[in-house]
């Protein structure tokens, strides 16, 4: 390394020869040239001349001796040294600290990035915990308010939505108001009211219960095994046990089967109410749509009891199944009076003369249900506008039926209990409407005969000892008299205008109901 006494030394060799005054012109022009080119030479040039200046006038001023310049300006230049390299190691020490202070700046620096990013990293993390715990809760706020949307929808269908309930297992000649709902077997029915205008339906529940409803009727399914009866009359049954418990409501009572089959009705206006139990027991609750159940009470096996709408007390009433339809087959053989005709459930043992008479009435009963013909009858039909008159009857009316039919007869039977002389005539009217079609009328004696043995009630006595009466026992024949007989549109009811004088029989061919 280069010290800065060996770089002045020809600096000083020069400044000596010029102070002595002996500097030659090729020295001069080299110090010139260092002085020019050098601003540190420069620099210890005017120094130099300043000290050389100095040094003189203290020499003069004190009488001594002029000290070299050289050495003079060798110490100062050795101090300068020392000046210089004290201030370069304080400055290596003040840069070393400088950067020791920028290593622990830069250190620091780092550590608070560090714990910023570390800072950064743990939200990070803490947010994806918090987003995976928000989507775990959000996951489980969905189930469960899936779970609650199913069961609000469930409850919502199972309660308030209507469902199916029960299905129509039979109907005739039924007719709902204010629907479109069909009456045919097989239709499903939902939870909601229904008005029956005319017919029978019956209802089976899904949980077993048979119920026959007849026209008119209000009804309300409530569910698959409860109703409410508004106004009419039903009959119901359970034929299983898994139909028990069954339930009817009306307006001011609830009865409850336990095992039975009984009929109900509901007068319209003030909710009257009639319970008669055919079979088994039911539970009576007085009380109703209105109005809390407030009591109860067995009704047993051939009981009746009746509510009364404004007290709500019970009352035993006599029990009277005729007034219910106690099964399907019920309904389809129930017959429909007026005027003089009249319904006999039960046909009795001779149907000669003077066995079963009646001087006021036309009696009705069912002989054969559901019989498949073996030989093929002969009818008399009616003609336009669905007229049968005896007195003008033709065979051209006659029809038949051929065997293999499957066929209902039933007979229409007069016999006074006195019996008329010469012209003397007794006019009987109504009308009687069957639950399906008339085929045909056998009208006379010789035809009456005939179908005694296929379509006569079994037992029932019909022949005669002697052939007096034979010739008078069909309406066409007597002495005259002109009976009539207006048949429907729709063949179910026949209106009847009979001028009588003793004995006459009409036997009547209906459709037999379906299987």
């Amino acid at each position: 390394m280069t010290t800065n006494l060996e770089k002045f030394a020809e600096l000083f060799e020069l400044l000596g020869v010029l102070r002595d005054g002996c500097i030659t012109d090729d020295q001069f022009a080299k110090l010139d040239q260092l002085l020019a080119t050098d601003g540190q030479m420069l620099d210890y040039y005017i120094d130099y001349i300043q000290l050389c200046t100095e040094l003189n006038r203290y020499a003069i001023a004190n009488g001594e001796d002029e000290p070299k310049v050289e050495d003079l300006l060798r110490e100062a230049i050795e101090q300068d040294e020392r000046i210089r390299a004290e201030r370069a190691a304080q400055q290596a020490h003040l840069e070393a600290e400088a950067k020791r202070e920028a290593v622990k700046k830069a250190a620091e620096a780092a550590f608070e990035k560090f714990k910023e990013e570390e800072r950064r990293r743990q939200e990070k993390l803490a947010y994806k915990r918090y987003k995976a715990r928000q989507r775990k809760l959000i996951f489980s706020t969905a189930a469960l308010a899936a779970s609650l949307i199913f069961a609000v929808s469930a409850w919502f269908y199972r309660y308030l939505s209507p469902q199916i309930v029960a299905f129509i297992s039979n109907s005739m000649d039924a007719q709902w108001a204010n629907t479109d709902l069909p009456t045919d077997r097989g239709t499903q029915l939902f939870t909601g009211s229904l008005h029956l205008l005319k017919g029978f339906v019956e209802i089976t529940f899904d949980k077993g219960a048979k119920v026959i409803v007849e026209a008119p009727a209000q009804i309300k399914l409530e569910d698959a095994a409860q109703m409410f009866l508004r106004q009419g009359r039903l009959t119901a049954g359970t034929p299983s046990l898994y139909a028990h418990g069954f339930t009817v409501n009306t307006p001011i009572a609830s009865i409850k089967d336990i095992g039975t089959q009984f009929g109900l009705s509901v007068e319209e206006g003030n909710g009257e109410s009639e319970f008669h139990v055919f079979e088994g027991e039911v539970i009576l609750f007085t009380g109703g749509d209105k109005s809390p159940a407030r009591a109860q009470q067995i009704v047993k096996k051939n009981q009746a009891r009746r509510v009364d709408p404004k007290t709500k007390a019970v009352e035993e009433i006599a029990f009277n199944e005729r007034i219910f339809t106690h099964s399907w087959k019920d309904v389809c053989y129930k017959i429909r009076t007026t005027g003089a005709v009249e319904h006999i459930p039960i046909i009795p043992p001779s149907l000669q003369p003077n066995k079963f008479e009646d001087d006021d009435h036309i009696r009705l009963f069912w002989e054969r249900k559901g019989y498949i013909l073996e030989n093929e009858v002969t009818v008399a039909d009616f003609i336009n506008p669905g007229i049968f008159q005896s007195v003008t009857y033709s065979k051209k009316q006659d029809k038949i039926i051929p065997a293999g039919a499957k066929v209902d007869s039933c007979l229409m039977h007069i016999d006074r209990v006195h019996q008329l002389t010469g012209n003397d005539r007794v006019r009987l009217t109504g009308s009687v409407t069957f639950p399906r079609p008339v085929l045909g009328i056998i009208v006379t004696w010789k035809q009456l005969e005939a179908t005694d043995a296929q379509l006569g009630a079994p037992g029932t006595i019909y022949e005669y000892d002697t052939g007096q009466w034979t010739s008078g026992r069909g309406i066409i024949e007597g002495s005259g008299q002109n009976d009539i007989l207006y048949i429907s549109a729709d063949r179910h009811t026949l209106d009847l205008d009979f001028t009588l004088h003793g004995f006459d029989q009409v036997r009547v061919l209906i459709e037999a109901p379906p299987d």
